[in-house]
């Protein structure tokens, strides 16, 4: 017998407004040799949420822990698109977001029906 949809066993689906992810990790500005640049994880997130607000389907900007791909003096973002590999960023500076704003700007999913 199959599970009924929204029960425990099988939870109901979900549409999300969004198709693509920026992540960006707050653990690279705690660590002894993180970047030496100011403003941290909430900075960088700002501005690249505020740089792609007017695209649809929406881009949905975190900040999380650790990615494991910890770049020495740098801190990591990575961009996670349906479809295609995680691209990864090592920044040396909050300005240096705006080459992750571009990337996703030239790497739009399809739209979503």
């Amino acid at each position: 017998m199959e599970p009924q949809p929204g029960t425990p066993e099988s939870p109901s689906p979900q549409e999300v407004a969004w198709s693509t992810l920026v992540l960006v990790c707050r653990d690279c500005f705690e660590r002894a040799d993180g970047p030496a640049c100011g403003g941290g994880a909430g900075t960088v997130k700002a501005r690249i949420k505020e740089a792609l607000r007017d695209l649809k389907p929406r881009v949905r900007t975190l900040e999380t822990s650790c990615h494991d791909c910890c770049p020495e003096g740098a801190f990591s973002v990575v961009i996670v698109r349906p479809g295609a590999a995680p691209e990864g960023f090592a920044l040396t500076s909050p300005e240096q977001a705006d080459a992750v704003v571009r990337s996703v700007r030239n790497h739009r999913p399809a739209p979503l029906p």
